[in-house]
């Protein structure tokens, strides 16, 4: 049979060795697919671009005791792995209420949000820590419990070169003092005159 003048192969597929190392990779892929069930990574995959992680995590309110902004801690650490060799940013995360609540005015959800803006472009590996006790927020050195949920869940993901331009800073980097008088773009290593 033909469709648009094109034949096409209608012949069952042959258990080759490349049908056999598909089905060995997807297998081995799966339980990556099933864990990352629990986050949704929303932005643009580029570097200096804020790409937002979503968890779900326990149900709680704004205003519940104990409060969630002092009970629970979330950090997510991310590595990048280049050739100067490996580099880990811890990233805190916060309570997100439904994850949209600056629309619906809600209180109350299950969304635990982290930001992250990837200064390099490669492969990175993240792991989540997402942990609980009295007080933990306030004092970094407590170790606390696992607060179970998406405490560490791990994955993966591979960021590319900013394809902005023109007034669209992004691909420049991000401000950072550099103690001179003028903050400079992390990317293009130019200083930042803001003019009018």
């Amino acid at each position: 049979p033909s469709v648009y003048g094109r034949a096409i192969d209608t012949a069952p597929p042959s258990r080759s060795r490349h049908t056999l190392k598909m089905r060995l990779i997807a297998c081995l892929w799966l339980p990556l697919f099933v864990q990352s069930q629990n986050v949704t990574i929303k932005g643009l995959w580029s570097q200096w671009h804020k790409i937002t992680f979503d968890f779900i995590g326990p149900y709680t309110e704004e205003q519940a005791a104990p409060s969630p902004f002092a009970t629970y801690r979330l950090t997510v650490t991310f590595t990048h792995s280049g050739s100067d060799g490996e580099t880990s940013y811890d990233v805190p995360g916060f309570f997100a209420a439904d994850g949209n609540a600056a629309h619906t005015g809600a209180t109350g959800g299950n969304v635990w949000r982290c930001h992250f803006s990837p200064p390099h472009v490669g492969m990175y590996h993240y792991r989540v820590a997402f942990l609980t006790g009295d007080g933990i927020i306030l004092d970094p050195s407590l170790a606390g419990e696992s607060a179970g949920y998406m405490d560490g869940l791990e994955g993966d993901f591979v960021v590319g070169y900013s394809n902005k331009t023109g007034r669209d800073a992004r691909a420049m980097g991000l401000l950072q003092y550099v103690d001179e008088r003028y903050l400079w773009l992390a990317g293009s290593e130019e200083y930042f005159l803001k003019i009018g």
